[in-house]
């Protein structure tokens, strides 16, 4: 007998417990996430965590656009997950039931970002091999 697991925010599937209780913790689409490429980075560079919470994020992105997006990222200390898991909160979001006039209708509030996920690891890696090469400099490695 095989048993499935479930995460409680994305519905990945997993059959390990110890695996699916690590990914829910840092998972997207949890609005409670805790970040593991933040928190290699401070292990790593020093530097210090943000601390913003995933809805604290979706405030900064206001309109959107490229400005958001760059506000996006000062907030986030450049970091591709912590910025997918604002904007996961926002579209999910996206369809809440506005109580201001008594009528529970859905409401379209989701800004246009230019993120494209790719782009946002891709300089995160980028960074992180820079700290990994000037660690290891001494020992003449390079990543």
């Amino acid at each position: 007998k095989v048993t499935a697991l479930y995460c409680d925010h994305c519905n990945k599937r997993g059959f390990q417990r110890p695996r699916m209780v690590k990914h829910e913790k840092s998972c997207t689409a949890n609005p409670e996430r805790e970040c593991g490429m933040c928190e290699w980075m401070h292990e790593n560079d020093g530097q210090p965590h943000h601390g913003k919470s995933v809805s604290e994020l979706c405030d900064v992105i206001g309109d959107g656009g490229d400005e958001g997006l760059k506000r996006l990222r000062k907030a986030s200390n450049d970091c591709p997950a912590c910025m997918l898991a604002a904007i996961r909160f926002m579209h999910s979001s996206e369809k809440t039931i506005s109580m201001d006039t008594g009528f529970a209708g859905f409401v379209d509030c989701v800004p246009s970002l230019p993120f494209e996920w790719a782009v946002e690891r891709d300089r995160w890696n980028s960074a992180s091999a820079a700290i990994l090469n000037e660690q290891q400099s001494d020992g003449g490695y390079q990543w």
